[in-house]
């Protein structure tokens, strides 16, 4: 894994390929968090090597080889660098929630050196800040397709996970099982600010204030099975907004980093920007330090999105007998 830093934007990301039973599958992700960002390429490797391991936990895999070129990446792990920073903190508290789950292997690998696999990763990084020249983008997508099993493209891994997920209008009736999805949010993260979870009869009412006012309400279908849910409502009431929309959407625990979110966000984002809506937003719960009961995953799951923090409200939100934050993530879709 590498990362990356664009100046310009104050953006960063990382570049991941994940490699066993002789496949090979390629992840670039990019993030706009304006504290992390002060880190410059370190960001970026530090989302690395967290997006590596949380594919492997998601796939079931108990032990990874990690190959990195900034030693912080296996230093702040093992202690041998302090964490004086949010972001070092962070990423520290995660590995050490895996313990017992997944077993890290450190690798230090010489960056820029000729590693084959530490220079795709590089390419990867780079690509989604738009940072590759065009003769690098050829060969960045000649080395991907020569992959033995490989993606080819960066998206099929996004597409083989998408591809049995249909996408169908909320019918009220399906407010009992979109209630099950929600429940768990409720009693047990801070990811949602309700205390008690709603009845049936009011989530009911809920999906239909939404479809009667004009908004889209979609489900995710694995087979007959609904797996997740969102929806897109005003932004404010004032006609002056009327065409900005915030969305929500809640995917169910178990079927998570599959893209089911992405798939549902761009079902409301092509029902959107036909009916002419040019900016959508999200309100998040953030902690100041991740706990067990939220942490920064919708964050980041807004930012690959393509949507950028612009708004923070500071400890407003008491959940737990703890203080979170609200953030706002804006993402323009045109004038």
């Amino acid at each position: 894994m590498d990362g990356s830093y664009n100046k310009e934007t104050g953006e960063y990301a990382c570049g991941v390929l994940l490699i066993r039973d002789g496949l090979t599958e390629t992840y670039s992700k990019s993030f706009h968090d304006p504290e992390l960002a002060t880190m410059h390429n370190v960001a970026g490797e530090i989302e690395g090597a967290r997006l590596l391991m949380e594919l492997c936990v998601q796939k079931g895999i108990g032990h990874v080889d990690l190959y990195y070129d900034y030693a912080g990446i296996e230093c702040w792990c093992t202690g041998a660098w302090k964490t004086n920073k949010e972001g070092t903190r962070a990423y520290r508290a995660y590995y050490e929630s895996l313990k017992g789950i997944l077993n890290v292997s450190f690798h230090k690998v010489t960056g820029h050196s000729g590693d084959k696999y530490n220079d795709i990763a590089d390419l990867l990084a780079k690509r989604p800040l738009g940072l590759l020249t065009d003769k690098e983008e050829a060969k960045l997508q000649r080395i991907l397709e020569e992959l033995e099993g490989g993606s080819g493209k960066e998206e099929s891994c996004k597409e083989k996970e998408q591809a049995d997920i249909v996408i169908a209008e909320v019918l009220p009736e399906d407010a009992e099982t979109l209630v099950e999805i929600y429940a768990p949010y409720v009693e047990r993260t801070a990811v949602s600010f309700e205390y008690e979870v709603p009845t049936v009869p009011e989530f009911r009412g809920r999906i239909e204030h939404t479809l009667k006012a004009g908004f889209p309400y979609y489900k995710a279908l694995l087979g007959d099975r609904i797996v997740g849910y969102a929806y897109a409502g005003p932004f404010q009431e004032r006609a002056a907004y009327r065409y900005c929309a915030e969305l929500t959407v809640y995917v169910d625990e178990e079927y998570k980093r599959r893209g089911i979110g992405s798939a549902l966000y761009a079902s409301l984002e092509s029902f959107l920007r036909k009916k002419g809506f040019t900016n959508l937003y999200a309100r998040v719960a953030m902690p100041e330090k991740e706990d067990e009961y939220l942490n920064r995953d919708s964050l980041r799951f807004h930012e690959s999105e393509g949507f950028r923090l612009v708004g923070t409200h500071h400890f407003c939100g008491c959940k737990f007998d703890r203080y979170y934050h609200m953030v706002w993530m804006e993402k323009i879709l045109g004038s």
